[in-house]
């Protein structure tokens, strides 16, 4: 596994209670939303370990309006609570 896919499975793993999306977690680890985007899809979502689910977010404009936003929000499914990420071998 790349290092890189170890850090975001392990920030979602840390954040499970939280919503966070993968712009959320490129601007934690210093990746871009697209890195995260693809390794999200390639390593976690097409194996079922992660998931995305459709959310919404309010987020208070320059002008002081509330404006809706749709995003998706990353999660492990359950096959990827059990996963055993810490037995992985990691390649830099």
């Amino acid at each position: 596994m790349k290092r890189n896919a170890y850090n975001i499975f392990n920030y979602v793993k840390r954040h499970e209670e939280d919503y966070i999306t993968a712009s959320d977690i490129a601007e934690a680890l210093g990746l871009t939303r697209k890195s995260v985007d693809c390794t999200i899809t390639m390593a976690f979502q097409k194996v079922g370990l992660m998931k995305r689910e459709a959310a919404e977010i309010e987020i208070e404009r320059e002008d002081g309006k509330i404006e809706v936003k749709p995003v998706k929000i990353i999660q492990l499914t359950d096959e990827g609570r059990e996963y055993p990420i810490d037995e992985q071998p990691i390649e830099d």
